[in-house]
């Protein structure tokens, strides 16, 4: 998970790519959501959305949100704007 989470912030697209991939696996884990919430930025990786969407992570409603208005592909925008948050998660990284 360390690992995972520091290859979130790396500078390098393919490595936070790669980073996303890992850290979708870990959808009941607040810090994996949290790190995923913070790569949920334009162009808005799909790969990204879909993870956070399936979390249920009430931390993950901003980042969600902003995808929902302003992702370029209308299927991701449509996938931002079916995430319904889990009232047993506290939301909190």
């Amino acid at each position: 998970m360390d690992a995972l989470l520091a290859a979130a912030g790396d500078p390098e697209e393919e490595v936070r790519g790669a980073a996303a991939r890992g850290l979708a696996r870990y959808r009941e884990e607040p810090r994996a959501t949290a790190a995923l919430a913070g790569l949920c930025a334009p162009p808005y990786p799909r790969r990204v959305v879909r993870a956070l969407v399936r979390s249920g992570d009430p931390a993950a409603t901003s980042a969600l949100t902003r995808a929902h208005k302003e992702a370029p592909s209308a299927s991701t925008r449509r996938l931002a704007g079916r995430f319904s948050p889990d009232p047993r998660r506290n939301g909190a990284p």
